[in-house]
């Protein structure tokens, strides 16, 4: 991070909370896990503000100055979508694991590997979570269920949102947390290609920018997010416009990766690589969230708009992912 000073006590001060040592501690994690190199942007935003520029073509951008940034931090977790961190860093007791908990609920999806520098357990990456399903074999349908570990996270995330809340009389962190609870419980529903779709796949799936997905995003940021949550597993993302080394010429004839989302330099699809264990694990992730047009991974099998395709070949050394 090129930024300077005291930004972490900066940052609390502008959104309403203490300076305290758990707060301290969980900004502390959040900046190394994004392990961004922007300026005056810790956290890695992408909120517009004046005199900023961009840092790379997601959007994160380089602040002018020391307090520019901060401001821009500050109004993205006041913009009613991250209520359950403000929630939390404002009671000022609420420990940094648990407050990660919260950040792995909200849209910004750097929460998991807050959780790892926190050096806490993380169902999602690694080892295999205790109960998750086994590999499907080649051709099996593998039904998107959650494990009970998860479902057990999901409400008791829940209830510290709310209890929060309640302590603070912060009727938007209530709507919050109960939309934050809702969107953790969603399942995907399968998707049928219609009749003489084109580029952009199914509506509801991909397509457009502002296309709503089943995760309730859109495709642009669910992509965005896969690249994040990749970053912070460990794992390597390429064959995209706006990564280096650009999208090279292997893929298949009208792929995801040649595609890009109106308006902007970024394709619709990434290739994620690392070891067998990491990529089995973020496959596992992925097919979780949902709301991806394709995920591919050869020894998990693949998916299509939700359905499961059995394994398509030559994605054994990476994971495919589009939207």
């Amino acid at each position: 991070m090129a930024a300077s000073g005291p930004w972490q006590r900066a940052l609390l001060r502008a959104i309403g909370a203490p300076a305290t040592a758990s707060n301290i501690k969980f900004l502390n994690a959040w900046q190394r896990a994004e392990g961004g190199g922007a300026s005056f942007n810790p956290l890695n935003t992408t909120q517009h503000y004046a005199g900023a520029s961009n840092f790379n073509t997601i959007g994160v951008k380089n602040y002018p100055s020391f307090e520019a940034g901060i401001q821009a931090t500050a109004q993205t977790l006041l913009n009613g979508r991250y209520n359950s961190i403000v929630t939390g860093l404002r009671s000022g007791n609420m420990a940094p694991m648990r407050l990660a908990q919260a950040e792995a609920a909200t849209p910004w999806g750097t929460g998991q590997g807050i959780m790892k520098v926190l050096g806490g357990p993380v169902s999602s990456y690694g080892a295999p979570y205790a109960g998750a399903p086994a590999a499907p074999t080649p051709g099996e349908t593998h039904a998107q269920t959650q494990n009970p570990a998860e479902l057990t996270h999901n409400y008791s995330n829940f209830a510290m949102s709310l209890i929060a809340a309640l302590q603070h009389h912060d009727p938007m962190a209530m709507y919050g947390a109960i939309v934050n609870l809702r969107k953790s419980l969603a399942k995907p529903q399968p998707v049928s290609m219609p009749h003489g779709s084109t580029v952009g796949g199914p509506p509801g799936v991909s397509g457009p920018v502002g296309t709503p997905t089943a995760t309730g995003g859109t495709a642009l940021s669910d992509l965005i997010r896969a690249e994040k949550i990749a970053k912070a597993m460990g794992l390597r993302a390429s064959e995209n416009y706006n990564l280096p080394g650009g999208v090279n010429p292997v893929h298949v004839k009208n792929s995801y990766h040649y595609r890009k989302f109106p308006g902007t330099n970024i394709g619709e699809a990434i290739d994620v690589s690392g070891s067998p264990q990491a990529m089995a694990a973020y496959f596992r992730k992925m097919l979780a969230l949902g709301g991806t047009s394709e995920l591919f991974y050869d020894p998990l099998g693949g998916y299509k708009y939700g359905k499961s395709i059995g394994p398509i070949g030559g994605h054994r050394t990476h994971v495919h992912v589009a939207y």
